[in-house]
């Protein structure tokens, strides 16, 4: 039997089906090759499993399955809803990146330049990904037990009823 190579494409698609999620066996499978060779370039190119796209993976099959439950009205709006904030959030991440590029290649003349880019962006991704949290929490030598209660209380677990 003839040694076929195997192309750039296919050993791309292999890593994407192993970094996805899939054993080795699984790839042979979907790919045709060889087990031994999938293993060999896998550790030498040190490919890697319980990666994000791995949890992209697991996080669109329980999208799927949440989808399954929608009437065609909800799944309509469902659908509309989802394309607008994905235009929104990349209109935002690309505006972002664009400003970021700009504020690198302008010089700044003072610290108040730069800071009113950096605020530029910072508005935009809030209005994408909504505002993050901004507080802190600092305990100098006090009764530590009732400052971490009062956290779980207020932040970690907003219903939490403490129970002595």
């Amino acid at each position: 039997m003839a040694n076929i190579k195997t192309t750039a494409a296919e050993w791309k698609k292999a890593k994407a089906y192993f970094e996805a999620g899939l054993s080795l066996s699984d790839v042979v499978k979907k790919t045709g090759i060889s087990k031994s060779a999938l293993s060999r370039k896998s550790n030498a190119d040190g490919w890697s499993k319980g990666t994000q796209k791995e949890q992209l993976v697991l996080d669109a099959i329980r999208v799927s399955a949440a989808k399954g439950t929608l009437n065609g009205t909800e799944l309509a709006v469902h659908d509309e809803l989802v394309t607008d904030a994905t235009k929104a959030h990349m209109f935002f991440g690309n505006a972002a990146a664009q400003n970021v590029k700009e504020a690198m290649a302008m010089p700044c003349e003072n610290h108040n330049d730069f800071r009113a880019r950096a605020d530029t962006i910072n508005k935009g991704r809030e209005n994408v990904l909504g505002k993050a949290p901004d507080t802190s929490i600092q305990i100098n030598n006090g009764d530590n037990k009732s400052a971490i209660k009062e956290i779980r209380r207020s932040v970690v677990y907003p219903d939490y009823i403490e129970h002595d």
